[in-house]
This record gives C-alpha cells, structure tokens and sequence, in this order.
C-alpha cells in the first residue's frame, strides 16, 4: 500500500506542475544529449528502473537503456497443517536483476517546445530468485528403514523472464531540464523457470506483470526524469 501511495504522489507532482515551454527553449533543447528517466510503477513489484537515455545528434533517435534490480523480504506464517499458508505474497525472499534495450525514434524533432511523440521497439532480460517452502514428500533411514515424512522444505526458484515489445508514447518537456513520458504498447513474455526439486509447482505466473509469466504482455505507463 505504501508503495501505491508513493506513485501516485510522484505522479501527481508532475500532473499538476505546469509545463514551461517559450520560444528561447529551442535552444537549449537542441544541446540535449542524454536523458535519465525514473520508472515509479516498478516499485509496486519491489523494484527500481532507471532508464539512460543517450540522444543522437539528429534528435530523432534515441536508446533506451534500462537496468533493473528487485528485493523483497516478507516474514510468512505456516501453518501447521501439511498445505502451504494461503497468502497473497508467497515468496519469503525475492531478488532480481536484468536490462531492457529499446530503439526511440520520434515522430517530430526531440527539441520540438510542444510534446514528442515517440515508437520504440526492443526488449528486456531479468533474472529472479525467489525463496519459499513448500509441503513435499521426503525419505529418511531410521534403524535401517526407510520412511516418507510429509513437511515443508526450503525451495530455490529460479527464473529467466524475457520480454519484447513495441510501444507509442508521448513525452512533454517541463520546464527546461525535465520530462514527463506516457506511454503504451504490446509484447510478449516467456519466462523459464528451475525449481529444485522439480516436483515443485512453478509459482508466480498469475498475470502478465508476475515474475514468471509466459504470454501476451501489455507495457503501460509513465516515467519522469531529468535532460542533459
């Protein structure tokens, strides 16, 4: 919840900010070179997105690049029965990390004083490591006989999720050295998950923004940031 509440605040500094655009921007706007942009939606799923933005001369193009890191620590009951605590966040540990590499190209000149508006086409890799236990079968000698105990047991999961996807938006110049980007899109995700063991059922495939989804993916939303 406080994540929520901390997009939404950043968002609506720059809704309600009133964009400062004259005829004297024009060239200032022709000297940027690079762009780093923050992307606050990713906290929701506990992690930081920093987009480094370098320009080309003819500000027309642009890449996109965008490192990615997760961490999440959630403290889990169990209960004593032998199935796993019915829980909305099921993992004990989340760690995560990857890139995304996108080609910008803008539909009038970048150092335009009214809104660019932009495609962008690329993808993004990301590595996860979630932590969690789960009730399995396992076997144990005692005197010389072997036995199957029914209890929870530590599980690694790892995941490789890539993703591809193409994109509109639309980016608007605040003041002189800021900018508030909207943006939307289509793709796809597949994700290749290890579980040991392999008995275990893969876990966090819910929907196209879980950490180990395979399908139709939908890029949406917002990003600011500073112009250098």
């Amino acid at each position: 919840m406080k994540n929520k509440i901390f997009v939404l605040s950043l968002f609506a500094i720059f809704i309600f900010a009133k964009p400062e655009f004259s005829i004297g921007q024009t060239d200032s706007l022709a000297k940027i070179k690079l762009q780093i942009g923050f992307v606050p939606q990713h906290i929701i799923h506990h992690g930081v997105r920093i987009d480094i933005e370098p320009v080309f001369k003819n500000k027309k193009h642009s890449i996109l690049i965008s490192p990615q890191f997760f961490f999440d620590e959630v403290e889990l009951e169990y209960d004593q029965n032998p199935r796993y605590y019915d829980n909305t966040i099921n993992y004990e540990k989340l760690m995560g990390a990857g890139i995304g590499l996108h080609h910008k190209i803008f539909a009038h000149y970048f150092n335009s004083n009214t809104a660019a508006i932009y495609f962008a086409y690329g993808g993004e890799y990301v590595h996860f490591a979630m932590d969690y236990k789960n009730w399995e079968w396992t076997e144990y000698t005692d005197e010389g006989l072997q036995y199957l105990e029914y209890k929870l047991i530590p599980i690694q999961q790892n995941t490789d999720r890539i993703r591809v996807d193409m994109f509109i938006g639309v980016q608007f110049n605040y003041a002189e050295n800021l900018f508030l980007d909207f943006y939307m899109g289509t793709g796809g995700v597949y994700s290749i998950s290890k579980v040991d063991p392999s008995t275990v059922k893969v876990r966090f495939k819910n929907d196209m923004y879980d950490y180990a989804f395979t399908g139709i993916y939908i890029p949406i939303g917002f990003r600011f940031g500073l112009r250098f």
